[in-house]
């Protein structure tokens, strides 16, 4: 999958699409498991605060298959939309993607 995202729109994305509520996170582990919980949030540590809680209400309330699967469909649904609004970007890695003025001056530079 591509790395050129915007975690708050994925974010959003999230908040709208996989709305869930858990009374009291802090008291109760809900459908993590302590192993399987290290590996996620190892895997989601540089993510904005945000995007990190909303990824663990999701699996406190569904599991982490489900928050794995709902910041996947997040990702895809964020890409789909630039290269709606972005036809022309260059293609990077076989795929379409966004670019940045930023992201063309170095490869310009690189070339």
């Amino acid at each position: 999958m591509d790395a050129d995202w915007d975690p708050m729109d994925v974010w959003r994305r999230l908040r709208r699409d996989h709305p869930v509520q858990i009374d009291n996170p802090a008291s109760s582990t809900g459908r993590m498991d302590r192993h399987n919980a290290k590996v996620f949030w190892a895997s989601i540590a540089e993510y904005p605060d945000p995007l990190q809680d909303a990824l663990f209400v999701i699996a406190h309330a569904r599991g982490f298959e489900a928050a794995i699967a709902a910041l996947d469909q997040a990702i895809r649904g964020h890409l789909a939309d630039l290269r709606r609004n972005f036809p022309a970007a260059p293609l990077w890695n076989g795929e379409r993607t966004h670019t940045t003025e930023r992201d063309a001056g170095l490869r310009r530079a690189a070339s």
